[in-house]
């Protein structure tokens, strides 16, 4: 015998994920291959950033210089424009992924001379104030140095009113300094 608590409902709306995108497209047009290829593009990525990341799990970063892993992220950055900034986003925000390893990819967020992913990496740079790691707000502080952009100051002023390591608070006072001093000469006189 049965019990009602166990069945499975009939699945009545069942398509197959393979083919439905042809069939909704061609009946209805709500769903493109576009759709598709975007979805295949992301996972794509995502397995370049996850293998990017792994390589760098036994790399030791030293200040100032650049390593194995920032050329890998500038490249990957440089090759894939804003739909590698989107899945870099994710990563950031994951936290079972080496610190160490975020705050040198928030470092080289800042560095990286991309026009066509500013906003975004700014963004990103901005959001990553707020996490929850101390190092990680830290080097995103650093990641907006090297972008002086004054335009981010107020969330600086914010992030600093809710900052409680000192370090950080230290790092971000020295980063208002700098975009105050950036945004006075790009003012004519």
């Amino acid at each position: 015998m049965t019990s009602a608590f166990f069945r499975t409902p009939a699945i009545t709306n069942y398509k197959n994920p393979t083919t439905a995108w042809k069939e909704e497209s061609s009946t209805s047009g709500t769903f493109e291959a576009t759709s598709i290829e975007k979805i295949l593009q992301t996972a794509h990525l995502r397995g370049q950033l996850t293998a990017i990341f792994a390589a760098a799990r036994d790399e030791y970063f030293e200040d100032g210089m650049d390593s194995e892993f920032s050329r890998d992220l500038v490249d990957f950055v440089s090759r894939y424009g804003l739909s590698a900034v989107k899945v870099l986003r994710e990563f950031i925000s994951d936290l079972t992924l080496s610190s160490e390893t975020v705050y040198e990819a928030l470092r080289w967020i800042g560095k990286i001379n991309d026009v066509a992913t500013r906003n975004e990496r700014l963004r990103l740079l901005e959001e990553s104030l707020r996490s929850p790691v101390a190092s990680l707000r830290d080097g995103a502080v650093l990641g907006l140095a090297w972008m002086d952009d004054p335009q981010v100051m107020r969330s600086v002023q914010q992030a600093l009113l809710k900052e409680t390591n000192w370090l950080v608070q230290k790092s971000m006072h020295h980063l208002l300094e700098q975009l105050k001093k950036t945004a006075s000469e790009a003012t004519p006189a």
